[in-house]
């Protein structure tokens, strides 16, 4: 039961730092591309950038925290992410690297943050 529990602390943590990060990854999707969030949008480029931004500091920062405080291996933290990596081969088959990138920067970092905790507990 206790595992359920920080499973969905880090689930729930990791959506509500992505709402708020979503508008930066958002802008520098937009600045890194930027024929692809200006064609057919009803509405303010700002919303577009947010909603393409949610998706990629979710897989960022959903990918730091497992790794870091839930699971052990990669693998399991790659099915958390396995529905989030189909939306975006769904939504941008093009850019997938993107995501790719984010993944493999946050499992840097995530390493980083295990040998931290690890050197300042013992």
């Amino acid at each position: 039961m206790k595992k359920w529990l920080l499973v969905f602390v880090v689930i729930l943590v990791s959506i509500i730092i992505s709402y708020y990060t979503a508008g930066y990854f958002g802008v520098i999707y937009d600045k890194s591309f930027p024929s692809e969030l200006n064609s057919g949008w009803i509405g303010s480029s700002g919303s577009l950038q947010f909603i393409r931004g949610i998706s990629l500091s979710l897989i960022f920062f959903l990918t730091l925290l497992s790794y870091s405080f839930l699971f052990k291996s990669k693998s399991s933290t790659m099915w958390l992410l396995s529905p989030l990596l189909l939306w975006e081969g769904t939504f941008d088959i093009k850019h997938i690297y993107i995501p790719i990138l984010l993944i493999i920067i946050a499992f840097g970092l995530a390493t980083l943050l295990k040998k931290l905790f690890k050197r300042n507990s013992s």
